[in-house]
């Protein structure tokens, strides 16, 4: 097996008042590869019940909701998605679209998109998990199942109603996360007075492990929290018989999936 390896990622994009937005990378995102979308928000109407993610690359590139929750109390949803396979098409500039369904009202999005290689060539989603919780400084994925594989890398995504405005709010690794290090916080805004506060997280790692992000924000409020797995690729050794020129010769190669 081989552990996933981050290429790049977009910028953080943010918006309110719509239910669509866009994010493009800087460097065009290598076909074969695997694309990651993290998601925060809120809504101050209907609930939003799930996201939607495309690109703009003519529809061969296929993409999928890994998990999505949102909390009723101040409704602050949060959402990964990701491509179900690797990438066949990718030219030009290559823009990510997240949608909001079912919301309404004064939406606010939060969205990055991350490219990774050495992934599982099918469907790379493992295990995911999904919480909300009252108000509280903890914000807690809780913990999925354990993993099927040792490489892989966990996402979390965590959004709260803090009602704070600051530059550095939260805090990765706090008690009960596993792995207990690691976790960087990959992208966040702690201003819950104009956007959404939230944080935007991972870790790669090498062993099984049943994967939970603990997260300590600098304001207490009621949160949602997701996280997904994906796997990185496996390389299995395929014996190939090749007959001729009076001997038998036995070539071996390799695949990855």
């Amino acid at each position: 097996m081989s552990a996933p390896v981050h290429i790049r990622s977009t910028t953080l994009a943010t918006t309110f008042g719509v239910a669509t937005l866009n994010v493009s990378f800087g460097s065009l995102p290598a076909v074969g590869n695997q694309i990651i979308a993290r998601v925060f928000g809120s809504t101050n109407g209907a609930a939003a019940t799930s996201v939607t993610l495309s690109d703009n690359q003519g529809g061969s590139n296929t993409y999928a909701q890994s998990v999505f929750v949102n909390n009723a109390t101040g409704n602050r949803y949060c959402a990964i998605a990701a491509s179900t396979i690797p990438l066949v098409t990718s030219s030009g500039t290559f823009t990510l679209t997240i949608t909001i369904n079912g919301g309404s009202g004064n939406n606010t999005i939060e969205l990055a998109g991350s490219e990774y290689g050495t992934m599982a060539t099918g469907n790379p989603l493992n295990v995911t998990i999904s919480n909300t919780g009252a108000s509280t400084v903890t914000l807690d994925t809780t913990a999925a199942a354990s993993t099927s594989q040792a490489d892989e890398v966990f996402f979390s995504v965590c959004a709260t109603n803090s009602g704070s405005a600051s530059t550095a709010p939260f805090t990765n690794n706090a008690a009960g996360s596993v792995p207990s290090s690691g976790w960087t916080n990959d992208f966040s805004d702690g201003d819950d007075t104009n956007l959404c506060a939230g944080v935007m997280s991972s870790v790669i790692v090498s062993s099984i492990q049943a994967p939970r992000d603990v997260i300590t924000a600098n304001a207490a409020g009621p949160f949602s929290a997701v996280l997904a797995s994906f796997k990185g690729a496996t390389t299995a050794e395929t014996p190939t018989t090749i007959t001729g020129l009076g001997r038998r010769m036995i070539s071996v190669g390799y695949w990855q999936g």
